[in-house]
């Protein structure tokens, strides 16, 4: 029963015979997949049925390409018994009919829905992954790392279970409950309106999803517990009903006993939480509309009635360190209970991706994984990445609480991690770490709208944010509007030249356009920046009347996109499909000129995809296909331009909105933050809006509330010469920010950084150093490293006094301390001669030589020499000369 391939230079024959026959062809219908030797479990040497791959097999990609580079309208038929890799085939076919295995009346069935005879209306049974390194892609899977973030990959499903296309179109109605409740016993009827907006009539399986908001387990995001399958005329519609039952919201709880809870008390405290101690507890949720809630715990209640909307809050009196405790949230007809619920010291852990680094992907990461002591009044929970360009009242996934063990430390941000340790040796009361980062980005992405406002220089943005809630065109054509704005500024001789218009000199780009590095133009070849595309399509008045829908593909990384001169849409992201709304009046007849500005800051750049499915798809199905690009390099000017309001890392209250709104007055007693890295180059801001971050952060917390700071590490190019270095300046920033603050401490990192690696490793000692700055806040008699106090004039030198000193100054390696400058008002630097006195160090000034300015360790990647007999190194800082 061996499975022998056929001989690859006769495949090559039948392929060429295949391209022959194809070519006469108007539609080439192609049959793939798996034959039952080689889709069964294999049970000898030389079978197929269990192998390390899911793709094709044989040389079945290599016909795909060659019918594919015919440019027919072609259409896959699959028969399998598994799950493909067929990223080939949805990437280049017009259509793919998913067959399995029909049995005896596959050609009649196959042939039945290619000639429309039948209209398809099945739905898969199962996900379809985009490679094997995706599997299992359960879609209520949690993924064991930041596969979105490391890896340009896609992590959703190529198709997702449930998923099925049709000859004809449906809509389905929001669904309708016959009441808001249920007891044990009882039923509820949820009805849909099924319309077939399309012109054939067709079956549609509806799928009805159950999500449990609050449960003593993590739950599914979705968990399908009904379908229906039914036929509706076309225009016609229909309503189907189905009835829920106690029975479909059970689950195996933590004692494994199957179990119902009742309420729907969306509450961020869950099993293994802890909870600020010494100060009102915040709870709060959702229930039935009117009802009382009374919520019990650690010996003391409270109670509040829920809103019109369903909204209730209370505070539950101040609870002394201690635990574990229950929590139980009670109304007239249910209660639910959390447990294991400790009182201790909650901290927020923030940033990007330093922040975000894992255990895992730190220094000595097996030993420390490994070597863990279990311990259960550390508790972490990272909140799931979301944005939004609102408030949102709920996180992305409900949160999960876990105590420290090897098992759940490895993916927990390191330098959170290894602060609580380090804290913990001193303070003897349960931590719990509260983690929430997004590697990429900038703190506006962190802050209140009212928090940016303050700070100033954000209005347009943030009116444009809110204008896009409300109405997206409007936002995307003002947008559009200040991009316009933005150029025009850089290119003050080109003003004529609007590219947005289509206007001035384009040269032709290769059909398929794709990745702009690989075109053979030389300018191309490595470029970052800004490349401007351009197409054109012509339309009648009757088609010009109607809205549409604009498909681009992918963008990477960056895109504005102008339709006759008028913004409809901007996106950051390299994988994500640009799919724009165009609104009646939007097009015109004749002539429309398709304009993106595609901006790439790293990496290649381009517009990826299948360039058949790039067209402007109209309201009656009418599809434009968008062909002979042209594009245009943009010079470069200095700066990028600037990101969409709602640019998830670089826009304005998107973190906020998708990931710290969510908490609400979920109280905590500090902040740990590091970020930094993207502020780089508009370190101007950047102290006062570090300022008024922390500011929002202690609202409703503490007005003392101790923020710890993370200044940035080493990271590029050693400085031969004394110069401006952006990453400098945003450590100024931050230490003027801290030191502005006496409730703030600075953590420093310049000795530790990797200037080849942006995310340096050891964040033990990020850690232990945080942990340092937390406790001289609280008044403890620590030092976190000698730090600037004063640099004065005397005679022909200038002493700067330092404070924060672990025993004495140190010049590691040199009775000479390395790494000062002198600087004369205009910021002319020159390297200083300097040497230790007790307390301070003393810089040489020449005869005659200007002395406005002393710096010291400013580099991206400082050399330097400047410790304390502790072992910290100095406070890299900027400070004027006192006379």
């Amino acid at each position: 029963d061996e499975v022998k391939l056929v001989d690859p230079a006769v495949n090559a024959r039948l392929i060429a015979e295949a391209v022959e026959v194809a070519k006469n062809a108007d539609v080439v219908v192609m049959v793939l997949g798996d034959n039952e030797q080689t889709s069964r479990e294999a049970w000898a040497d030389n079978h197929l049925g269990d192998r390390n791959d899911l793709d094709l097999i044989g040389q079945q990609n290599d016909l795909a390409r060659a019918i594919f580079d015919l440019g027919k309208p072609t259409v896959v038929f699959l028969l399998n018994g598994r799950p493909l890799s067929i990223n080939l085939l949805a990437e280049r076919a017009d259509a793919i009919i998913e067959g399995w295995y029909l049995g005896e009346q596959t050609g009649t069935a196959g042939a039945d829905i290619l000639f429309g005879r039948a209209n398809p209306g099945g739905k898969l049974p199962v996900s379809i992954a985009r490679n094997v390194g995706q599997l299992p892609v359960f879609y209520n899977r949690k993924p064991t790392s930041r596969r979105g973030y490391l890896f340009d990959e896609k992590t959703t499903p190529l198709y997702p279970f449930g998923f099925g296309l049709s000859y004809t179109t449906f809509d389905i109605s929001a669904p309708r409950l016959a009441k808001a409740s249920i007891a044990q016993g009882e039923t509820v009827k949820v009805e849909v309106d099924v319309t077939n907006t399309g012109k054939m009539a067709g079956d549609e399986v509806v799928q009805l999803y159950v999500r449990d908001v609050a449960a003593s387990v993590t739950r599914p995001l979705l968990e399908l517990k009904h379908f229906k399958r039914v036929t509706v005329a076309a225009g016609a519609k229909t309503t189907v009903t189905f009835e829920i039952a106690p029975s479909d919201l059970w689950f195996w709880n933590l004692e494994m006993k199957r179990v119902v809870e009742p309420g729907a008390f969306e509450i961020m405290v869950g099993p293994h939480a802890v909870v600020q101690r010494d100060r009102p507890l915040p709870v709060f949720g959702t229930a039935t509309p009117g009802e009382a809630v009374t919520v019990a715990f650690a010996g003391k209640t409270a109670s509040a009635t829920a809103g019109p909307d369903g909204a209730w809050r209370l505070d539950l009196p101040a609870t002394p360190a201690g635990g574990p405790y229950d929590l139980t949230a009670t109304t007239p007809s249910n209660t639910q209970t959390v447990r294991d619920v400790l009182a201790g010291d909650v901290w927020l852990c923030s940033g990007q991706s330093n922040m975000e680094q894992q255990v895992l992907a730190s220094s000595d990461a097996w030993n420390q994984i490994n070597n863990v002591t279990p311990n259960d009044t550390i508790r972490m929970v990272t909140i799931e990445k979301a944005d939004g360009r609102a408030p949102k009242a709920n996180f992305a996934k409900p949160p999960v609480w876990k105590p420290t063990t090897k098992d759940t430390v490895g993916s927990f941000s390191a330098s959170c991690f290894y602060f609580a340790r380090e804290l913990q040796k001193t303070r003897q009361v349960p931590l719990g770490l509260v983690h929430a980062s997004w590697g990429g980005s900038g703190i506006e992405a962190w802050m209140t709208p009212a928090a940016l406002r303050k700070v100033g220089g954000y209005d347009e943005a943030i009116d444009i944010l809110n204008l896009s809630t409300t109405d997206p065109a409007a936002a995307s054509r003002r947008w559009g509007e200040t991009i316009k704005g933005w150029w025009t500024s850089k290119h003050p001789g080109e003003a004529a030249i609007a590219p947005w218009t289509g206007a001035g000199p384009w040269t032709p780009a290769p059909r398929d356009l794709g990745v702009w590095e690989r075109w053979g133009v030389a300018p191309l070849a490595a470029f970052n920046g800004v490349v401007w595309f351009k197409t054109e399509v012509t339309l009648t008045a009757a088609q010009a009347r109607q809205a549409a829908t604009l498909n681009l593909g992918q963008v990477d990384e960056m895109d504005t996109t102008y339709l006759n001169g008028v913004g409809v849409g901007a996106t950051s992201g390299a994988w994500l499909d640009r799919s724009y709304p165009l609104a009646a009046g939007a097009l015109k007849a004749g002539r429309n000129t398709l304009v993106i500005a595609a901006n790439d800051t790293y990496g290649n750049g381009g517009i990826y995809g299948d360039p058949s499915k790039r067209a402007i798809v109209l309201a009656d199905g009418t599809r434009l296909p968008l062909e002979a690009w042209t594009y245009r390099i943009e010079p470069r000017v200095g700066a990028d331009p600037p990101r969409a309001p709602w640019d998830t890392l670089a826009g304005v209250s998107t973190l906020y909105n998708g990931m710290l709104a969510p908490m609400g007055p979920y109280a905590y007693s500090g902040l740990a933050w590091y970020q930094g890295e993207t502020n780089v180059g508009r370190d101007q801001t950047y102290a006062a809006l570090q300022t008024a971050f922390v500011a929002e952060r202690r609202a409703g917390m503490a007005p003392d509330m101790p923020v710890v700071v993370t200044q940035l590490a080493s990271y590029g190019a050693f400085a031969t010469t004394p110069g401006a270095f952006g990453t400098a300046a945003l450590r100024e920033a931050q230490r003027r920010a801290v030191i502005a603050d006496p409730h703030a401490g600075l953590a420093v990192t310049t000795d530790i950084g990797d200037p080849f690696d942006i995310h340096p490793a050891n964040k033990q000692e990020v850690g232990r150093r945080l942990a340092l700055a937390a406790r001289r806040i609280a008044g403890e008699a620590v030092t976190t490293g000698p730090a600037p106090v004063s640099a004065k004039r005397a005679g022909e030198t200038v002493v700067v006094t330092f404070e924060q000193i672990g025993g004495a100054l140190v010049s590691r390696g040199s009775d000479r301390v390395i790494g000062f400058e002198l600087c004369d008002a205009a910021n002319a630097c020159r390297w200083a001669d300097a040497r230790i006195v007790g307390t301070t160090v003393v810089l040489a000034v020449p005869t005659g030589a200007p002395a406005a300015k002393v710096r010291f360790a400013w580099a991206d990647s400082p050399t330097f020499n400047l410790f304390d007999s502790a072992g910290l190194p100095a406070v890299p800082f900027e400070m004027d000369v006192q006379p």
